[in-house]
C-alpha cells in the first residue's frame, strides 16, 4: 500500500514538473499577462475584451488582493494591445488600453492608483 502511494506521489510530481515546465513555450499568437495589483485595495474584478482572428474575446478574473499577482493566458497576438476594466473594492473603476506595441509573449500590467 504504501509502495503504490509512493509510485502516485512520484507520478503526480513528475506531471506536476512537466505541466510547470513546458508552460514556458506557448502556442502560436497566444499572450500570458501578469496582472500585479500594486494597490492597497482589493480588486474585485478585472475584464479583458481583445479580438482574434476569428472574432472577439473577454476574459473576467475575479478577488485579486493588494501585493497579488494573476496570469491569464489570451489567444491574442502580442502587441496588438487589449482592453482593460479594472473594478476596485472601494468603487474607483479603471479604463485603459494595455501593452499596445509591446513585444513578447510574456508581459505585465502593474495595476496601481
Amino acid at each position: 500500500m504504501k509502495i503504490c502511494r509512493l509510485v502516485c506521489l512520484v507520478l503526480l510530481a513528475g506531471f506536476a514538473s512537466w505541466i510547470f515546465f513546458s508552460s514556458s513555450s506557448l502556442p502560436p499568437n497566444s499572450l500570458e499577462v501578469e496582472f500585479i495589483n500594486s494597490s492597497e485595495v482589493m480588486i474585485d474584478r478585472i475584464q479583458l475584451d481583445f479580438g482574434y482572428a476569428q472574432g472577439q474575446s473577454q476574459i473576467q478574473t475575479l478577488r485579486l488582493a493588494p501585493g497579488e499577482a494573476r496570469r491569464l493566458l489570451l489567444n491574442h497576438q502580442p502587441g496588438a494591445g487589449f482592453n482593460v476594466q479594472v473594478n476596485f473594492a472601494d468603487g474607483v473603476k479603471q479604463d485603459f488600453c494595455a501593452n499596445r506595441g509591446e513585444q513578447g509573449s510574456h508581459q505585465k500590467v502593474i495595476l496601481q492608483r
